[in-house]
């Protein structure tokens, strides 16, 4: 709601985040890992674990604390372990589905975690959430395919299959616009080609965001039924 009035007021909303279920966190630490990922993410295209280590090192870091700083009991390899564990287990609200705060992704300049709100409107990082989405669908069909039939499953089944689709619709418009753009222009043929590459344009930032959160509500409706069925 805070949100909603904040956009309805011309404001920015001020990003919700939470600990994530399970997670070894409270609510402050949560918003203070997303406040100090925030102030990296000023001058850095995504978050590494070395640079959230960097930013806690510090002891009046507001997560500092949530890092062992003893050598003799955690080396170095571990704090960067424990700082992939708490950017995985803060956790924001996207098309009122709790999801993953920050997101593991290729960007030009380098891997690191960037906002989920940031990737789902760019179009080649969506197109990694979703790759990353359907893969764990897809891992989820095998652990769970037994149950497709014994305990009614089938509707949650159906709809990882149908997002399934939309990736590889998304994914061969991609490449056929590519196609296009690298064959060379011949003479009397540039409106073709123009006309072509609008065929073959891959789908909007808009198509991904709706990609990216058809497989995140899929990927949360299963493990819900998941839940359920072995209650």
């Amino acid at each position: 709601m805070a949100a909603k009035k904040a956009q309805a007021q011309g404001k920015k909303p001020k990003t919700l985040y939470k600990p994530a279920p399970g997670a070894h966190l409270s609510k402050k630490d949560a918003v203070a890992v997303g406040a100090v990922m925030e102030s990296i993410l000023v001058t850095s295209e995504a978050v590494t674990p070395e640079e959230l280590v960097k930013a806690a090192r510090r002891h009046e870091s507001p997560i500092h604390h949530l890092f062992e700083w003893d050598n003799s009991r955690a080396a170095a390899k571990y704090r960067l372990e424990q700082a992939r564990s708490i950017m995985r287990s803060v956790v924001v609200e996207v098309q009122e589905v709790e999801t993953r705060a920050f997101r593991f992704v290729n960007t030009d300049g380098g891997k690191g975690y960037v906002p989920i709100q940031n990737a789902i409107k760019d179009v080649d990082l969506g197109q990694q959430l979703v790759t990353a989405a359907l893969r764990a669908l897809e891992s989820w069909t095998v652990q769970y395919s037994v149950l497709c039939q014994i305990t009614g499953l089938k509707p949650v089944f159906n709809a990882i299959e149908r997002a399934r689709a939309l990736l590889a619709a998304a994914k061969e418009a991609k490449e056929a616009k590519a196609t296009t753009q690298a064959k060379p222009e011949k003479k009397g043929t540039k409106g073709a080609t123009k006309a072509a590459a609008k065929t073959a344009e891959s789908p909007s930032t808009e198509t991904h965001r709706r990609i990216v959160v058809t497989s995140v509500r899929n990927a949360a409706a299963a493990a819900s039924a998941a839940k359920k069925k072995a209650a």
